[in-house]
């Protein structure tokens, strides 16, 4: 699955103000969390997650996306060398 991070609007008095971003599918209009977001929400690449504030990324997301990611030996952390 292709995802992108999208905006939730912010309160309407300012124009352009983004309340949190969530992840979504790639021209998907339904976030990780299940919200609906509009079709022509701002969007950014996936890459750019880093460049968001942590407290700015919907958390009900980024647990979806944890889910999402590989898991087991071949993604596990090895031990450090002469530890085994």
């Amino acid at each position: 699955m292709e995802l992108e991070l999208k905006a939730e609007p912010g309160c309407g008095w300012v124009e352009g103000e983004i309340h949190l971003w969530h992840l979504a599918q790639v021209r998907g209009d339904t976030a990780l969390c299940a919200l609906r977001l509009s079709p022509d929400a701002a969007t950014r690449p996936l890459e750019q997650r880093a460049d968001i504030f942590p407290e700015r990324l919907c958390p009900v997301c980024r647990r979806g996306y944890a889910e999402m990611l590989p898991v087991g030996p071949a993604h596990a952390p090895r031990s450090p060398v002469g530890t085994d």
